[in-house]
C-alpha cells in the first residue's frame, strides 16, 4: 500500500538532444504490519522481536537521451534518494530485539546507456549499459526493514522502484550494484516476408557489488565479484495480432556468492494477441 506523486520536464533542445528533470515521492502506508519472531522467514533465534515497516521516500533526477550522429544513441539518468525509513528492529551482532529508530535516507543511482546502430538491411544494434548503485555497510540486506539499516546510521543503499533490465536468471535489484552488460540485435531474415520481423539477439552481464563490505539481497561474501550472465531473446511478429517471445537466461555465480555456486537457468515464452 504505497501512493507515489511525480512529474518530469523534459524538452527538446535541438533535433538530437532531449534532455529531463524529474521528481518522485513515495510514501509508505503499511504502518499497520508487523513481522513477529514467530514467522519470520530467517533462521535466526531472535526473541521476542516485532519488525514495524514505514520507508517514506523521494527521488530527484536528472539525464537525458538523445543521439551523436546517425549510428550512436545514448541515454543517461542520475538520481538521488532522500526520505526517511525505519531502522532494523534487532541487534545483527547478537540478534537482541532494538527499538526502532526512523533514520534519513541518502542514497543515488547512475544509469549510462551507449547503442550503436549499424544502419543494415537487418537493423543490428549493439547496446551497452552501465549501471551504479550505492550500498549501506551496516544493512544484512540491502532491499529489506528486517536485516536493514542500523538505527544511528543514515541508511546509504539505494531502492527504487523503476525498472532496470539486470538479466533474467540472477536479476538483482538495483542497489549496491555495478553492472555492465553489453548485447547485439538484429533481425537476420529481414528480405523474407514470413520471417522479416524475427528478431534475436543476446546480452552479456558483468555483476559486482558497488561497495564490497555492504550486503545485496542474498547472502554474500566481502568479495566483491557477484558473477555473470548470459541471455538470448527472439521476438517475432508471426502476423499483425500475433507475435511471440522467448527468452532464456543462465547466471554464473562467482565468489562472492553464498549459497552456491551451480549456474541459476531460466526460461520464458509469452505469446501476444492483440485485437
Amino acid at each position: 500500500r504505497r501512493h507515489f506523486y511525480g512529474g518530469m520536464l523534459s524538452v527538446q533542445v535541438d533535433p538530437r538532444h532531449r534532455p529531463f528533470i524529474y521528481a518522485l515521492v513515495q510514501r509508505d502506508h503499511n504502518d499497520d504490519e508487523t513481522l513477529s519472531s514467530t514467522n519470520n522467514p530467517y533462521s535466526l533465534d531472535l526473541g521476542a522481536t516485532s519488525t514495524r515497516f514505514r520507508y517514506h521516500s523521494h527521488y530527484l533526477g536528472l539525464g537525458s537521451t538523445g543521439a551523436f550522429g546517425d549510428q550512436l544513441i545514448y541515454g543517461t539518468a542520475w538520481v538521488y534518494q532522500g526520505g526517511r525509513a525505519l531502522s532494523n528492529s534487532f541487534d545483527p551482532d547478537t540478534h537482541a530485539p532494538v527499538i526502532q529508530s526512523s533514520q534519513d535516507i541518502e542514497a543515488w543511482a547512475v544509469d549510462l546507456r551507449l547503442d550503436y546502430l549499424f544502419n543494415d538491411t537487418h537493423r543490428t544494434r549493439w547496446g551497452n549499459e552501465l549501471v551504479l548503485a550505492s550500498g549501506d555497510t551496516d544493512r544484512r540486506s540491502t532491499t529489506d526493514t528486517f536485516g536493514g539499516n542500523e538505527a544511528g546510521t543514515a541508511d546509504h543503499a539505494f531502492n527504487g522502484f523503476g525498472l532496470i533490465n539486470t538479466g533474467l536468471a540472477f536479476g538483482p535489484p538495483v542497489s549496491n550494484l555495478l553492472l555492465a552488460r553489453s548485447g547485439i540485435s538484429t533481425f537476420p531474415l529481414a528480405s523474407h516476408r514470413r520471417t522479416g520481423k524475427l528478431q534475436v539477439g543476446a546480452d552479456l552481464f558483468i555483476f559486482n557489488k558497488l561497495n564490497r563490505e555492504a550486503p545485496i539481497d542474498e547472502a554474500t561474501t566481502d568479495s566483491t565479484f557477484l558473477g555473470w550472465e548470459s541471455d538470448l531473446f527472439a521476438n517475432w511478429q508471426l502476423t499483425s495480432d500475433l507475435s511471440v517471445a522467448l527468452r532464456y537466461g543462465v547466471f554464473f555465480p562467482g565468489n562472492a556468492i553464498v549459497a552456491d555456486h551451480d549456474a541459476r537457468h531460466f526460461f520464458y515464452s509469452g505469446f501476444t494477441l492483440a485485437f
